[in-house]
């Protein structure tokens, strides 16, 4: 979507050019502070809404070799929305993913950056991976799912 770069000072390079919303500070994104805190190391944030767009995005970035600011490039998530809620398990089964703090990434009925709650999303990070059933307003279902390892995301299947 964008490549930019935010400054130690405020300021914001940003390809394509776009507006940015009034008092907007790099500084105060957690994609700053993140690859701040982890110089010298390329950083992959949480899924958060776009300030631009409003798309869920994952920024990827990394603090300059000078420590003068952060150079970073969105990723929108749009396409992985798309593929993930195309799929049909069963006849009435669907796919979805969660981050690794329960946020809602992609689900039919729970708005991205939401927080996923109730008894299955805690079964589901208690363990790696694993299948389980569970009931849902009075109707038998079965759950599976894994964690990706590198981003700690849930990717679920629910029939």
């Amino acid at each position: 979507m964008h490549t930019y770069v935010g400054t130690q000072t405020g300021h914001m390079i940003l390809s394509p050019k776009d507006v940015l919303p009034k008092g907007y500070d790099p500084r105060t994104r957690p994609w700053y502070k993140q690859a701040m805190d982890n110089k010298g190391t390329v950083v992959a944030t949480d899924p958060y809404v776009d300030a631009i767009s409003g798309n869920i995005v994952v920024t990827i970035a990394r603090a300059t070799d000078d420590g003068a600011g952060v150079a970073a490039v969105d990723l929108n998530l749009a396409k992985l929305s798309e593929t993930v809620k195309a799929v049909q398990i069963g006849k009435s089964g669907y796919a979805f993913l969660l981050d690794k703090n329960s946020n809602t990434i992609v689900h039919p009925t729970i708005k991205p950056g939401d927080k996923a709650s109730g008894t299955q999303v805690t079964t589901m990070y208690s363990k790696p991976s694993g299948e389980f059933d569970y009931d849902y307003n009075g109707t038998p279902k079965k759950m599976v799912f894994a964690t990706n390892e590198v981003t700690g995301w849930k990717i679920a299947g629910a029939r």
